[in-house]
């Protein structure tokens, strides 16, 4: 089965001069979710937040470490 598969994609490969980039082969996404830029902003705010306690409590912890 597998073979059969192989000579398919050969033969799909030798028409197109062997490009075998895979844009050529996969299909883009067709509908692609985009954000307005409010909420985009709004996330990207979260995550900064989110990140900078991560960062401090990382920090505490190197402090008692004594590091």
């Amino acid at each position: 089965m597998w073979c059969l598969k192989w000579r398919r994609f050969n033969e799909e490969a030798a028409r197109n001069d062997y490009n075998l980039s895979p844009s050529r082969y996969v299909a883009p996404k067709s509908e692609e979710e985009v954000l307005p830029v409010e909420v985009a902003l709004a996330r990207l705010r979260e995550a900064e937040e989110e990140r900078m306690e991560v960062d401090n409590r990382l920090y505490e912890v190197l402090q008692s470490l004594g590091l």
